[in-house]
């Protein structure tokens, strides 16, 4: 077997989330400030924590972080990965009904 050690910061981050929307021509401005809408479909929730399941076009603080709501989602209505990419982190990470048990 084969390890490394990959380091990555913020900034470098950021920078691929700046190309990333540069190549897809998304503008990064919605609402009263700015977001982030491929970081968060890399992602699958916004900066707040919103899933993008419960706030697909833009960042809602009632889905954020320390709600209630933050993880009141499935990705059930969504088999196709049209709001929530299926390489999103948090498909891959807790999949929820994704599965099926076979």
């Amino acid at each position: 077997m084969l390890f490394g050690v990959v380091g990555q910061t913020s900034p470098d981050l950021r920078l691929g989330y700046a190309v990333g929307i540069a190549e897809v021509l998304v503008t990064p401005v919605t609402g009263s400030g700015r977001t982030c809408p491929f970081g968060a479909q890399m992602v699958g929730r916004w900066k707040s924590g919103a899933a993008l399941l419960n706030a697909p076009t833009a960042d809602d603080p009632e889905f954020a972080e320390g709600t209630p709501l933050v993880n009141g989602f499935e990705f059930g209505d969504d088999r196709e990965g049209l709001v929530c990419p299926w390489a999103a982190h948090v498909r891959k990470v807790y999949p929820r009904d994704d599965v099926r048990a076979t």
